[in-house]
């Protein structure tokens, strides 16, 4: 049986009781099917697993009938043992993993740190390299003058000249160059910052 039938016949069953018993109940067995698909069920599986929709259609009707027990009106005492006992044993199961995982967890995020320490060195590198490039511009353009007046070489002159311009322009090109890079690297440190903060949640 598929699960939209069985909830089908499980309204029909309790379709006199109050509208707040029957939305809950379907709700719930809805979610106890879902659990059941994936814990490597299958849809026809995990219905039946439920057993016999008369006899839940039963317990339903006579749970409703106990609103002031401490028993849910959408939830017979074997179904929510059985679902106590699940989320128990899930806690369990995914203290372990992080216990044993863990030395893992560890190696992962410090040799990602360590890679995105390396990032930011070269980024910084090349803002180094950008900044020496302009001095080296601007000292060869205080120093030109000297070189003319010291020497009638012209070519040394142009050559002198051709020199600072590369400089400045190498330092503009890194310069701006690294300021691409670095907002590359931000948006990528938000977006795994965002990443790890969703698994945590």
């Amino acid at each position: 049986m598929k699960k939209d039938e069985f909830l089908k016949l499980l309204r029909d069953g309790i379709n006199d009781l109050p509208p707040e018993d029957i939305e809950n109940s379907i709700s719930y067995y809805s979610e106890m099917i879902d659990d059941s698909i994936e814990d490597g069920m299958s849809e026809d599986e995990a219905v039946d697993s439920l057993g016999d929709t008369r006899e839940i259609i039963g317990r339903v009707r006579t749970a409703s009938g106990r609103k002031a027990s401490n028993i849910p009106v959408y939830a017979a005492p074997d179904v929510q043992a059985h679902n106590q006992n699940k989320i128990r044993n899930d806690k369990l199961v995914t203290i372990v993993i992080l216990i044993a995982t863990f030395p893992l967890w560890c190696g992962f995020f410090f040799g990602a740190l360590g890679i995105y320490i390396s990032l930011w060195a070269v980024i910084a590198s090349f803002y180094v390299c950008s900044f020496a490039f302009a001095v080296s511009g601007v000292a060869t353009l205080i120093a030109l003058p000297f070189f003319i007046a010291s020497s009638q070489f012209m070519p040394g002159v142009l050559i002198l000249t051709g020199c600072a311009l590369i400089l400045m322009a190498l330092s503009v090109l890194f310069f701006f160059g690294t300021n691409v890079l670095a907002k590359l690297l931000c948006k990528l440190t938000d977006v795994c910052v965002r990443g790890i903060a969703s698994i945590f949640r």
